[in-house]
């Protein structure tokens, strides 16, 4: 899959999945800092060659360019300084950030090194199924036109299916009239979101209903 370079503070990258878990974890109070994020191949070959010709020292070890190991270059990887390394050791796990096992070996210590696991990521969005995005178009929550388009994104297309299908059973032949009167009278129950579900219709046409049901009871 190809890497999708997300910039998260100046130079600083990630791939996107964990861009946006980093971008979280600031908005919840991680202090900002980063010595090191995504690379380059060119980048890593370089750390690594110094590394090995003894130009470069760390406690821990660096990974061969190209390697699986080489998590910085698929923007999987964080290197951070303090404060923000105690923040990420106390609380990056569930966001899904982990200071790996290696890391913590006396002869690759790395205290300050974070790998990222999507399936550990306790704080990621739940995704909304098509159904569920398709009722809350329904609903009048994604507006409508090109403002829909953009809102639902890529689901659009399958979206836009599943309101056409819901949209497909509502009762035909009533008027406008007739379903003020059902609501009226009580038929489609209270609140706007539920009268609207139970009459199965857009959202145009059920503030045509309730103008009408508004104009009776003036």
């Amino acid at each position: 899959m190809a890497i999708k370079q997300t910039v998260v503070s100046g130079k600083h990258w990630l791939d996107k999945g964990p861009a946006e878990s980093y971008k979280r974890m600031i908005a919840d109070g991680l202090p900002s800092g980063i010595t090191s994020a995504g690379r380059t191949f060119a980048e890593q070959k370089k750390l690594y060659d110094d590394w090995k010709a003894g130009r470069f020292q760390t406690s821990g070890a660096v990974s061969a360019p190209g390697s699986k190991w080489s998590l910085h270059e698929k923007g999987n990887a964080i290197d951070v300084p303090e404060p923000a390394r105690a923040w990420m050791h106390k609380y990056g796990a569930k966001y899904g950030w982990i200071n790996p096992s290696w890391a913590k070996a006396k002869n690759t210590y790395e205290p300050w090194h974070f790998e990222y696991d999507a399936t550990k990521d306790t704080r990621k969005p739940k995704t909304k199924t098509i159904a569920q995005l398709a009722q809350e178009v329904v609903d009048g929550k994604h507006g409508s036109g090109e403002a829909r388009k953009k809102s639902l994104g890529a689901k659009y297309s399958a979206v836009q299916a599943e309101v056409n299908r819901i949209l497909s059973k509502k009762p035909t032949g009533k008027t406008i009239a007739q379903m003020a009167t059902e609501v009226i009278t009580g038929k489609h129950g209270a609140g706007h979101s539920a009268r609207q579900k139970s009459l199965k219709i857009d959202s145009a046409t059920y503030a045509k209903v309730r103008a009408e049901v508004n104009r009776r009871l003036k």
